[in-house]
């Protein structure tokens, strides 16, 4: 039964509310001493806390717990790592392949989109801790790798464009460019919206910046015509073309004939020089110089791969990127179709496979060409952009890879005019 206190009890109200105060201040004391501990520990890279998916708590002989993996779910969380870093799979095809793979949450249920996002971005699988605003190196083996781990906040990152989308398919058709224009000075994409029901602009509404970057479609459609001028050829340009390409190409050949035949020579003295390293193991090993002998051997093992990788650098590769690059210019005016006359999808596949990067200046657009085309772009005479455009191999084998996702990317049929 409670019981009242009145005016004549004055001083057990006072006692009491003393004795609160004192309980209030020893509790608050006991918290703070708590949150300095697990500070502490977080400091030393100590876990705190439930364990996340694929860890457990596994007690030592000194008593004191660690973070292990779970044989069984680690692998499968490691696997969610590697095919997010892919850039193919949005969260919700994770959540399959989760479930596929048989890989449920603690309570033996199926993970959800939170819940994997929560997994992706928790810095405790790179073998980070995280506790209120400490980040430390933890004791424990991490399940990913950092560099897997950034890899994937990368992509995350890339999807999170926090811009208005239109939700009304036929209205989608209307905006040219979709979600590929970004403001220039945020570098955030533009979100596309209608003034009046017939005017189309893009604008940027990042609210931290308040960067208030406008412009209107009609206006970027007409510079974006003048762009595509600058990198298209005509049939003789591209016969001419062709024939300095294949000029350039005789020229590095007979060059590197030269080069090759020195570096095979190099490259089979190394052959013989290790097979006789090998040799004079046995001898070594009796007059006990047997580390020795293999680190020269280990020597000659390095350069000799040294000089493979030199000989794969100037592997004859033909004359097939020729006829690719010139396909690209043929292409380009069944592109410019598909751009101005095409579907949405057919429109921004090859946007994006023309240039990789969309901005404004002004009411101008801006754009980043992508190969062959950003050579021509820059200079537009054809003796002048690509000569010795070709001589690098790696560069000769993203040349290759960009005209192949051209020719995959593009629609291959024709469009109404």
């Amino acid at each position: 039964m409670a019981k009242r206190y009145t005016a004549q009890d004055s001083g057990t109200i006072f006692m009491l509310t003393l004795e609160n105060a004192i309980s209030w201040k020893d509790s608050k004391d006991k918290g703070d001493r708590i949150l300095a501990a697990m500070r502490m520990r977080a400091q030393e890279g100590k876990h705190m806390g439930p364990v996340r998916i694929g860890f457990l708590h596994v007690c030592r002989p000194d008593g004191t717990r660690v973070l292990e993996w779970d044989p069984v779910r680690a692998p499968l969380i490691r696997r969610l790592f590697e095919l997010c870093a892919t850039g193919v799979y949005s969260l919700m095809q994770l959540v399959a392949e989760a479930e596929k793979m048989g890989l449920k949450s603690k309570k033996e249920k199926k993970l959800g989109v939170s819940s994997l996002h929560g997994i992706l971005r928790d810095p405790l699988y790179k073998g980070y801790v995280h506790f209120m605003d400490i980040i430390e190196k933890g004791d424990y083996e991490p399940i990913v790798g950092e560099e897997l781990w950034n890899r994937v906040q990368d992509v995350l990152t890339g999807r999170n464009t926090n811009i208005a989308k239109v939700q009304d398919h036929s209205l989608r058709e209307l905006f040219m460019f979709g979600s590929l224009i970004r403001c220039p000075k945020c570098w955030r994409v533009m979100s596309p919206y209608r003034v009046k029901g017939k005017y189309y602009y893009y604008g940027c509404k990042n609210r931290e910046t308040k960067c208030k970057t406008h412009v209107k479609q009609d206006t970027v459609r007409k510079s974006l015509k003048g762009i595509l001028k600058d990198v298209d050829l005509t049939s003789v340009n591209l016969e001419k073309l062709r024939e300095l390409l294949l000029a350039q190409h005789k020229e590095r050949s007979t060059n590197a004939s030269a080069r090759r035949k020195e570096l095979n020579t190099e490259y089979e003295r190394l052959e013989k020089q290790i097979g006789e390293a090998f040799g004079m193991l046995g001898e070594a090993e009796k007059m006990g110089i047997t580390k020795e002998a293999k680190e020269h051997v280990q020597k000659l093992c390095t350069r000799r791969d040294e000089m493979k990788v030199q000989l794969d650098a100037l592997h004859e590769q033909g004359t097939a990127w020729i006829e690719k690059t010139i396909g690209c210019f043929e292409m380009f005016k069944l592109l410019q179709e598909a751009i101005f006359y095409g579907s949405t999808h057919q429109r921004e596949s090859t946007l994006t496979a023309l240039c990789s990067k969309y901005s404004v200046e002004s009411e101008n657009l801006v754009c980043e060409w992508r190969t062959p085309f950003k050579q021509k772009a820059l200079h537009p005479v054809c003796s002048e952009w690509w000569a010795g455009r070709d001589s690098n191999p790696r560069r000769r084998s993203h040349l290759i890879y960009s005209q192949a996702r051209l020719t995959t990317s593009v629609p291959t049929h024709t469009f109404p005019v």
